[in-house]
């Protein structure tokens, strides 16, 4: 992508305060390994591990960049965890849209990242949020 906009976007992230906060002080295996944590409710098989660990260490991608082709390889239950967790997401937004408290987005985190390639994860993710939204 080098150079484009969506590439300036994903390093953004990359290299933001709250990422920074929240992860500078992790190793690159415990980076990659949060990714698959965060996407996929799983730790990241060892090819794939080894892979993306000799990719950020030779700088041929960034942590950023590495994410992305990590989600956009999600296939089967993986696929289906990121999708079920987008849901969870965006019904949170909705609700935000709708009036809803957004102080409870620390809590939506920890919800969010519980929800994993089963319905049931998904619509008690529903209950949760909506357990917590405080409409004003």
């Amino acid at each position: 992508v080098g150079g484009s906009w969506s590439q300036e976007i994903i390093n953004a992230f990359g290299n933001s305060e709250e990422f920074n906060s929240r992860f500078a002080n992790l190793s690159n295996t415990q980076l990659i390994t949060n990714i698959y944590q965060q996407l996929f409710n799983r730790e990241p098989e060892q090819a794939g591990l080894d892979y993306f660990l000799a990719q950020l260490e030779s700088q041929q991608a960034t942590l950023a960049q590495i994410a992305v082709v990590i989600l956009n390889g999600a296939q089967g239950d993986d696929s289906l965890s990121l999708s079920n967790k987008l849901s969870a997401c965006d019904y949170y937004t909705q609700q935000v849209r709708s009036g809803a408290d957004y102080a409870a987005i620390e809590s939506v985190r920890d919800i969010i990242s519980a929800v994993g390639a089963d319905s049931s994860s998904l619509n008690q993710a529903y209950v949760i949020i909506d357990s917590l939204i405080v409409n004003e």
